[in-house]
């Protein structure tokens, strides 16, 4: 849908957007009264619906339809019932009065007295739990000099225990919880400040206990986390604390984690480390003394902060190879003598790599081996070798490296194009039952289009199948010598789209068919057996009614 204004809404184009039982259930929750203070703003509606909840529904028509709703079935329909409740409400208000609602309730509390409206505004409060605590803390934090343990009951407070596990409940707990630790984490500035690291860390206490009967998988909590991640360094950095305290309190978080919320010592504590020569030694210790078996994991988490700080790749590479213990640390090290051009030292640490490497880590050893000859200036043995990565793996991007590399070191090889094309013939496969396809589907026509060898691209698409991407890649480049070509494979993927039997594949087919009527515009036998095809499908396809709706709208004069 391309709409300037919100009066431009087509309802079939919207038919498109979802399937026809939210379409329905849309238009029953818009009759029944269910919108609510709808409001426009430009080419943006906003508007509360009523459902199983309340949710909050926005909606663009800057260019096609964009709709947002807080409910549950907006993560994964385009559009769900309550964003077509809002549509059709607009489609059926001739005037809007944005300010309706509003103005009639103000008038109203207007011509009430001051005490009615204090008690109706405190019988409002007493119903949100929240709120009515948000606004004690706010009235706290203002009549009262900020005290230790009046700021830490406000923390408990501003985070209660309870089980939650509802998305919208978890979601209201930790909006007002946010608001309330932000009020409080700025009265705590005027404490000691010892007092602030003792708050900030039964904050981080309280936020991981409460977190034990919550389900946060939408992530509420992080705008609590920020806070956390960004005071807590600034307060231990002021700690009259020694460096080497403060060192050790850094270093011992760097691999042991008490809370599962907590901020990152490597990330977020970089500006209190970065200075802090005793724990940069801590670090170089814990390696120097790490056994054969230490987990990758630490060896990293102390490595780190010491890569940071190094000034050059020599000391770089001098602390991976205290680390190495894989396969892949090896080829890090490979990897870093290369970019450096140091070559004859990178040898050693890839045939170490080699000697423990997996089936699957002795193909990114060769890998690196073309890296290497290439450097050493061995040129041939490079090709050769990406010949042989090739052919155990066939690839379009690995065909397309290897002929940048042939044009960018003149390789003389006649057969490799003709050889690539076997290849790729011999390797091809058929995309699964679902429909996915691999690289070895498309390989043969991307090389084909390569090397602009259209017709033998259009004698393999006849009788293979390929995905639909690289099939109208295929249609449009051929459309004008072979228009006949282009048509059957827009119409062959049109076909595919509209036995997915769903809305937005059927807008898909369309906004195709569309597409490949306009290029045949100038093919006129061509343009007219399109005509003929939309009845074709018209007919096939009468059962999808939605489908057929959409062709009886846009394409009525060829049924």
């Amino acid at each position: 849908m391309n709409a300037s204004t919100t009066r431009d809404i087509d309802i079939v184009e919207l038919m498109a957007l979802c399937e026809n039982s939210t379409l329905q259930k849309g238009i029953q929750l818009s009759h029944s009264g269910a919108v609510r203070k709808l409001t426009m703003m430009g080419n943006t509606a906003t508007a509360q619906v009523k459902g199983s909840n309340v949710y909050q529904v926005n909606l663009d028509f800057t260019g096609d339809l964009v709709a947002e709703c807080t409910c549950p079935a907006a993560q994964y329909q385009r559009l769900c019932k309550h964003s077509v409740a809002v549509v059709m409400s607009l489609i059926e208000q001739p005037q809007l009065n944005q300010e309706s609602e509003r103005e009639t309730i103000k008038k109203h509390l207007q011509s009430l007295g001051e005490e009615t409206r204090l008690e109706m505004l405190l019988d409002y409060l007493e119903e949100d739990e929240y709120a009515w605590n948000a606004l004690l803390t706010k009235i706290e934090i203002r009549e009262k000099p900020a005290v230790y343990g009046e700021l830490k009951k406000l923390v408990t407070q501003a985070l209660p225990r309870e089980q939650l596990w509802d998305w919208r409940e978890s979601h209201a707990y930790f909006h007002s919880a946010e608001n309330q630790l932000s009020m409080i984490i700025e009265s705590m500035q005027s404490l000691d400040t010892e007092q602030q690291w003792k708050l900030i860390n039964y904050l981080v206490e309280r936020l991981n206990k409460v977190l034990e009967q919550i389900d946060d998988s939408s992530g509420d909590r992080f705008g609590i986390e920020s806070l956390i991640n960004e005071h807590m360094p600034n307060i231990l950095a002021k700690l009259n604390w020694s460096e080497q305290e403060k060192a050790h309190w850094m270093f011992e978080r760097l691999t042991l984690h008490e809370f599962d919320v907590f901020p990152s010592i490597e990330e977020d504590f970089a500006m209190v480390w970065q200075n802090n020569t005793y724990f940069l030694d801590l670090c170089r210790q814990a390696i120097e003394q790490a056994s054969p078996d230490e987990s990758g994991w630490n060896l990293r988490s102390w490595a780190n902060p010491l890569i940071k700080q190094s000034p050059n790749w020599r000391d770089v590479v001098a602390i991976k190879q205290k680390i190495a213990r894989t396969c892949r640390d090896f080829l890090e090290i490979v990897e870093m003598y290369i970019d450096n051009q140091a070559p004859l030292e990178a040898e050693f640490w890839l045939a170490k790599a080699r000697k423990i490497a997996s089936e699957y880590e002795r193909q990114t050893c060769d890998q690196a081996q073309f890296r290497l000859y290439v450097e050493l200036g061995e040129i041939k043995s490079a090709w050769s070798l990406a010949n042989s990565l090739l052919e155990r793996s066939p690839s379009f991007q690995r065909y397309k490296d290897m002929v940048l590399f042939k044009a960018n070191y003149s390789v003389d090889d006649a057969e490799f194009l003709s050889r690539v094309e076997l290849l790729f013939k011999n390797s091809y496969r058929l995309p699964d039952q679902f429909n996915r396809v691999s690289e070895q589907t498309d390989a043969l026509v991307l090389f084909y289009i390569d090397n602009q060898q259209f017709d033998q691209a259009c004698e393999w698409v006849a009788s293979n199948r390929v995905s639909t991407n690289v099939l109208l890649t295929l249609a449009d480049l051929v459309v004008h010598d072979k228009p006949n070509h282009a048509l059957s494979y827009y119409l062959r993927v049109v076909t595919a789209q509209i036995e997915q039997t769903n809305n937005e594949a059927y807008a898909t087919a369309l906004t195709l068919l569309q597409k490949i009527e306009g290029l045949l515009k100038s093919h006129s036998a061509e343009l007219a057996q399109f005509y003929v095809e939309i009845a074709s499908l018209a007919q096939s396809y009468k059962r999808k009614r939605n489908m057929l709706t959409l062709l009886k709208q846009h394409y009525a004069a060829h049924l």
